[in-house]
């Protein structure tokens, strides 16, 4: 159903670990008839880590889901189980915390911490021009234009489109080309020596042609566990991961002023309002002179003249003078009678 559905690679192999690993050991022995709810809390509480619990739990539900579209069961137990109620207010917390972007400095220590010749080309491509995990290790050297500066993001390793399945053109940071280019010089080097062609990946060189899922694990395994590593050595905060380059990325480029049309455009983002959304806290708050910016070079039409005060009542204003009964009402006009 998920591959009807054209789920993409990645959230199929996340959910069939989590349903051969968790799901099946503890639920696969009870009949779909006889699942209730309270068993389903309980394993679901059960779960370490709240990523887990919330695939596990929206795999779980789509299972049952299914067993009430084929009549099986008449509702499904699984839904809203452990679920919070949130208010508007509490969703913007929540997004505020789960972007764990580093500050310039932090960014800094990071990538001066990371010995790892993979981590550090890595964190490179992450935060100075945004890529995905997936795109980093999927990246190969024809897709990387060193004179233009530019990377056509198109594929991740173990698939040929991006996660959004689109592709993009991603303008590269000074520093990261210079990097890329003394990089390149010695693969070839290496490679002429060994009398052998150079690898087609740029981040992990060991990988071949075509990589199996546990190469591709391993790879993944291989740079978490240097994130790891950095993070104390630069003695960072230990939930930072890798992904945190990417939101690095973008925060800063937001809160250096920069369009978040572009940065959405650099990001592969699905719109600019998932981008502002998410960003959103990162943009500058004052900005002195913007409106003056705004308005520079502006002509009045209507110059002010200043008049100097006379007394007298203004042009067109109507006149008014005080009638015997102290009641102000309007000047008419006295005329001789004649009898």
């Amino acid at each position: 159903d998920c591959r009807e559905a054209e789920l993409a690679p990645a959230s199929m192999r996340l959910y069939t670990i989590e349903l051969e690993k968790h799901i099946v050991p503890e639920l696969g022995d009870i009949q779909i008839r006889e699942l209730r709810r309270p068993r389903i809390r309980t394993f679901l509480q059960g779960l370490v880590g709240k990523g887990t619990r919330k695939i596990c739990r929206a795999v779980l539900s789509g299972l049952l889901a299914l067993a009430v579209d084929d009549q099986v069961i008449t509702s499904n137990p699984a839904r809203d189980l452990i679920r919070r109620r949130r208010t508007k207010a509490r969703a913007a917390g929540e997004r505020a915390r789960d972007i764990k972007a580093m500050t310039r400095s932090q960014r800094d220590r990071f990538l001066a911490a990371a010995v790892n010749p993979e981590l550090y080309t890595a964190a490179l491509l992450g935060s100075l021009a945004g890529l995905r995990g997936g795109e980093v290790l999927g990246l190969q050297w024809d897709a990387i234009d060193l004179t233009a500066h530019q990377i056509r993001v198109r594929r991740q390793l173990l698939s040929d489109t991006t996660k959004s399945g689109k592709e993009r053109l991603v303008d590269m940071a000074a520093p990261l080309v210079a990097h890329l280019e003394a990089l390149q010089s010695r693969r070839r080097a290496d490679a002429f020596q060994r009398g052998e062609p150079v690898s087609a990946w740029v981040v992990c060189s060991w990988l071949p042609e075509k990589p199996t899922e546990t190469e591709a694990h391993r790879a993944h395994d291989r740079i978490r566990s240097a994130v790891i590593r950095t993070l104390k050595a630069a003695e960072l905060p230990p939930h930072l991961t890798f992904h945190s380059t990417r939101h690095t990325y973008c925060s800063l480029l937001i809160a250096a002023g920069v369009s978040p049309v572009y940065v959405q455009q650099q990001a592969g983002h699905s719109d600019v309002a998932f981008t502002v959304r998410v960003y959103g806290s990162w943009f500058p708050v004052a900005q002195p002179g913007a409106v003056d910016a705004m308005a520079a070079g502006l002509a009045l039409a209507q110059p002010v003249t200043k008049q100097a005060p006379t007394g007298n009542s203004p042009s067109g204003a109507s006149q008014q003078a005080f009638q015997p009964t102290g009641t102000c009402g309007p000047l008419i006009q006295q005329t001789t009678l004649t009898p």
